[in-house]
Order: C-alpha cells, then structure tokens, then sequence
C-alpha cells in the first residue's frame, strides 16, 4: 500500500505557493521573536545600568558621610553629640534620593530598609526579606537584578545588601552606648542588636518599564506588521512571475503532444491551457513526464504502424 502524499495531487503553482507561504510564516515568526527579544534584551541592559548608577551615586553620598563628614562632625561637637541630619547615613541617603525623585515623574522607587529598622517607615516588606535572604545565601554576591511587580506596575528593580560596619554599631549595637538624640527620637527598641559583617538590610532602586515593555511590544508589532506587508507584497509577485514564466511554459509545452499527434487519445487528452488554474488536477511537470513515457511506450506501437 502506498503511502499517503497529500502534495501529489496539487498543481505546480499550489505547491510553489504552499511552500513559499511556509517559508513566510516561520521566517516571520523567527523575525519577530527576534525583534521582541532584542528589544527586551536592550531594555534589561539599559535600566540595569541606569540602577546601578543611581545606586552607586546614592552609596557614595553614604560613604562620604561615614568616612568624611562623620568624623568632622565627631571633631567639632565631640564624641557625645549626634546630629542626625548631618551624620546618619540612612537618613541623608534617603533624604537625597528624596529631592532626586521630586518632580521627575517617571516613577521609580528608592528603598533603603533593614530588619528591626530604627523607623517602621523602613522595616522590610516581604520582598526586601526574599533579598535579603538570597544575599545572606549567596556570600560574595553584591547585587541582584530582575523583574518584579510592585503594587501591580513591573518594575526593574537593582538591590544591594546593606552590611553592618563596625562604625554602625554605635548606633544599633547596644542602646547603652547609642546617642542619646536617637533614643529620644525613635526610642531604645527598635533598631539595635546587629553585629558587624551582618547582612540585615537592603538598599534598592525600582525603575517602572510598564511603558517601555508596551513600547517594545509595539514596535515588534509594527516591524512584523511592515515584514508581513512586504511579503504579501512579495508572494503576489513571485505568485505573478511563477505562474507566467513556469507554469504558463509547461502549459504550452503539454499542448506540444496533441498538436505532433493528433490521433493518438492520450495525447488529446493533455492540453492544459484550457483549465482554470487552481482546477488542475496535478503537478504539471509529472505530467508532462508521464506524457513522455506514455508516447515512448506506444512508439514501437507507431513505428510499425
């Protein structure tokens, strides 16, 4: 029994067609996943950069402070006094990214939290947990990236751990030795309690790239849009030169039979210029070749005759 061959029975021209149509869509296909996905890439790229900058700039106001402004400030008010607007590191951080964020309206967010925090405002939610649980698992690691929705808007969000210096202690080792400006502010029970080298706080930076991600997706859409355009466009004139220039030849090259011999049936019976073209029967070239071996079978036949 012969197998099933469901291209055996189309004309030329259909399964030129069929086969071009195939090579379009999937050549579609692979242009537009690859237009999303280079998009996507680019984006990722870039607001990952842009947070690791912010990040960075906010990590040097902190740093200054600890190294510089805090010990001149030791010097001038002496070892009792702490005044926090000039010499907390969280505070100030937060404060700058504060006026930073004021007025631009893209959206982003800064957090700098920790557990226990000295304000509730900066406890950690449960997503400043899952980071600072991944860090603590992840020793040497000094950032984390990715995708998260924050209050049902994605956002790409940048996350440094937060690790206890020893010039932090003062401040949340032991309420004992801690300023007493900080314990008339925020009291001597939250905030305390860490050593050095723990990790027990995070410092992150949310980008929203609701937009961007629409915006990527529309552009994918209005590049396969043009790509789909243009092949239509494409497979109606390859449609045009193909049936013009192939099957148009084939057609009169089968009309050659009945012409040369007239008398014979099965050559009378090979004209195709008569059909319509999406009626025909078969693939045009097969059966020109069976029309060459059905004439060279009978030609002994015509010889003797």
């Amino acid at each position: 029994m012969k197998g099933f061959t469901p291209f055996k029975h189309m004309s030329l021209q259909a399964k030129f067609l069929f086969g071009l149509a195939a090579i379009i869509l999937v050549g579609g296909l692979i242009f537009a996943g690859a237009t999303y996905y280079t998009l996507q890439d680019l984006l990722e790229r870039e607001v990952s950069a842009k947070g690791e900058l912010v990040l960075a700039q906010a990590e040097a106001v902190q740093n200054y402070v600890r190294t510089t402004l805090r010990p001149a400030m030791y010097k001038t008010l002496g070892h009792e006094k702490f005044l926090i607007e000039a010499m907390s590191t969280s505070y100030i951080s937060r404060r700058v990214m504060e006026n930073v964020g004021e007025g631009r309206g893209d959206g982003f967010l800064y957090r700098r939290t920790a557990i226990n925090a000295r304000n509730p405002k900066f406890e950690s939610s449960a997503l400043d947990l899952e980071l600072i649980k991944y860090f603590r698992n992840t020793p040497g690691a000094e950032s984390w990236s990715g995708y998260k929705v924050i209050d049902g808007v994605e956002h790409y969000l940048t996350a440094h751990p937060v690790v206890f210096k020893q010039s932090c202690l003062r401040c949340h080792g032991s309420p004992e030795n801690s300023p007493h400006e900080l314990i008339e502010r925020y009291g001597s029970d939250r905030g305390f309690g860490h050593v050095a080298g723990q990790i027990a706080g995070v410092t992150a930076l949310a980008l929203p790239v609701a937009r961007s991600v629409a915006s990527i997706r529309g552009a994918a859409i209005t590049f396969v849009s043009l790509a789909v355009g243009g092949a239509v466009f494409y497979f109606a004139v390859a449609n045009l030169f193909f049936n013009r220039l192939v099957v148009h030849s084939l057609r009169r090259a089968a009309d050659i039979f009945p012409r040369y011999f007239p008398d014979d049936e099965e050559a009378k019976n090979l004209t195709r210029t008569k059909l319509p073209a999406w009626s025909e029967p078969g693939d045009e070239i097969e059966e020109a070749l069976d029309a060459m071996e059905s004439l060279a079978s009978t030609w002994p036949r015509r010889a003797r005759s």
